[in-house]
């Protein structure tokens, strides 16, 4: 499943000192394509726009493509504040 797969890789980057970081799905929808609820249209098209990809795979291929514009440009004062709440544990 998802959940075991997204376990397994966060656990190998914890044991290997790599941070992660969560992005909630709706976030990155609302940033990338404007709207929280954004469909998979949507997100293709956001995608295309925002790195000027004419092809896309598919939708998964988009999605990725959106998380890594929030992670880029959006999120390093949230990827702060998980690193601080990190450092309190």
């Amino acid at each position: 499943s998802m959940a075991l797969a997204l376990a397994a890789v966060q656990g190998a980057a914890r044991a290997l000192g790599v941070p992660t970081y969560y992005q909630n799905p709706s976030s990155i929808k609302a940033d990338a394509a404007g709207d929280g609820k954004a469909d998979k249209d949507a997100m293709k098209a956001a995608a295309r726009t925002l790195w000027g990809v004419a092809n896309l795979a598919d939708d998964n291929e988009a999605d990725a493509l959106c998380g890594l514009f929030r992670w880029l440009a959006v999120a390093p004062g949230e990827r702060e504040k998980q690193d601080a709440k990190r450092r309190k544990r």
